[in-house]
């Protein structure tokens, strides 16, 4: 599923509009931009599709790095956000926000992984972050958390498929070492060690249809 402005279309392939989708409805501020947390199908987007798969683990160390990554669901009565629990689902439809920390500074990645397995959508950077519309990664600062959907930039609304969905943060320390235009995360268990300089984080969620 996905989304798509009056001016402005992004494609999505996951879970919600976190696993990411199709951009379908207009935004709720003029001039904002909806990313689907579950994607699906990718018909539609400006650039080539990504083909070629890298494999990562989920929560990989690189050093010292440690990273934060949680979901909250954003109220509809205030506006205000609450976290979302390991064995709470959130439903197609609700607004979310999702926050990360890193103790290092470097460069991050996000991506949603949908319910039906499809390939990786990069959700963070993407076109409606205008300071990172360009780039191949987002800097962070070390113990600063960001948060994304929270601004008049774009939202994050959670979409179809239903079922098990996940999204996979990705750091290094240097832009360069981020996945180039080609290129997507498979994520993949594995209790051998990583040598390559990135560390990670990857948190599941579930995805029902609103009754």
């Amino acid at each position: 599923m996905g989304f798509e402005s009056p001016s402005r279309r992004v494609a999505c392939a996951v879970g919600l509009v976190l696993a990411l989708g199709q951009m379908v409805a207009p935004p709720a501020v003029s001039g904002t931009g909806r990313v689907a947390l579950a994607v699906g199908n990718s018909a539609g987007a400006q650039k080539p599709p990504r083909s070629r798969s890298i494999l990562v683990k989920p929560d990989n160390r690189f050093g010292e790095v440690e990273i934060e990554l949680h979901l909250e669901t954003v109220r509809r009565v205030d506006g205000s956000t609450a976290p979302v629990g390991s064995d709470e689902p959130v439903q197609v439809g609700d607004a979310v926000v999702l926050c990360f920390r890193s103790s290092a500074e470097g460069f991050v990645t996000v991506w949603s992984h949908d319910a039906e397995g499809n390939v990786p959508v990069r959700i963070y950077p993407n076109e409606f972050a205008a300071e990172t519309a360009d780039e191949r990664a987002a800097p962070v600062r070390a113990g600063e958390e960001a948060c994304i959907g929270d601004d008049d930039g774009f939202r994050l609304e959670v979409g179809r498929p239903p079922g098990e969905a996940s999204v996979y943060l990705h750091y290094t320390r240097r832009e360069d070492q981020q996945f180039d235009e080609t290129a997507f995360p498979q994520v993949r268990a594995t209790r051998a060690p990583d040598p390559r300089p990135y560390a990670s984080s990857h948190l599941r969620y579930r995805i029902v249809d609103r009754p």
